[in-house]
C-alpha cells in the first residue's frame, strides 16, 4: 500500500513539474510570437488576394523613374552579370505599385539572398541582420521570421514578380519589413536605413 501511495506521489509531482514546464515553454513561445506580430504590425496593408494574374495587366519598366538608398543612386548589381555595370535599375509599375529588382537592392545593402524550387513553386529567402523573408514568386504572400526562427505568413496588396527573369518586390513593403524609410520625391524613391 505504501508503494502504491508512494508511485502516485510520484506520478503526481512529475505531472505537475511537467505541466508547469509546459506552461513556461508556451509563455516563451507566446513572447517569441508577440515579437514576430510586432514587427508584422509596422506593414500597413495585409489583405489576401489568392490568385495572382499580371498577364492581362499592365506591367512595364520605367527607366525614367531613380531609386536612391542611402543616398546613393541603386545600381543594377554586377555580381552575376558584368555587362550591366554602371546602369540604373529599372523600376516596375503594376497596378499603380512599385516595385524593384531585389537582387540589386539586397546586394546594395549587403543582404544574403537564397532561392529555392523550381517553376511557379519558387521562393527566395533574404536574410538581413534581425529577420528573414521568403519571397514567394508571382505571389502576394510573404513569410516574416525574426531572428529566433519564429514566424508570420502575411499577405500584401501587391505581389512580388518575376518579369524577364527579375524579381521585383513592392517597394512600400520591402522597406517596411526591414525597418527603413520611404519617401517620393517627385518621381523618384529615396530609402533610408533609420
Amino acid at each position: 500500500m505504501k508503494k502504491v501511495l508512494l508511485v502516485i506521489m510520484i506520478i503526481i509531482l512529475l505531472l505537475t513539474v511537467i505541466g508547469c514546464n509546459f506552461e513556461d515553454d508556451e509563455n516563451i513561445e507566446i513572447k517569441k510570437r508577440y515579437k514576430i506580430d510586432e514587427i508584422a504590425e509596422t506593414i500597413e496593408y495585409l489583405t489576401v488576394d489568392d490568385v495572382i494574374t499580371y498577364e492581362d495587366e499592365e506591367v512595364r519598366l520605367e527607366s525614367d523613374i531613380k531609386v536612391y538608398v542611402d543616398g546613393e543612386l541603386l545600381k543594377k548589381s554586377t555580381r552575376f552579370n558584368k555587362n550591366v555595370e554602371g546602369e540604373d535599375v529599372e523600376v516596375l509599375i503594376f497596378r499603380r505599385r512599385s516595385l524593384i529588382p531585389l537582387r540589386d537592392f539586397a546586394d546594395a545593402l549587403d543582404i544574403e539572398l537564397a532561392w529555392e524550387g523550381r517553376g511557379q513553386k519558387q521562393h527566395v529567402y533574404m536574410y538581413s541582420t534581425d529577420r528573414t523573408v521568403k519571397f514567394f514568386v508571382n505571389s502576394n504572400k510573404f513569410i516574416l521570421y525574426d531572428d529566433e526562427n519564429n514566424f508570420k505568413e502575411m499577405y500584401t496588396e501587391t505581389p512580388s514578380i518575376l518579369y524577364e527573369g527579375t524579381l521585383y518586390v513592392p517597394v512600400r513593403f520591402l522597406v517596411e519589413v526591414l525597418g527603413m524609410d520611404v519617401e517620393w520625391e517627385g518621381r523618384d524613391i529615396k530609402i533610408d536605413r533609420r
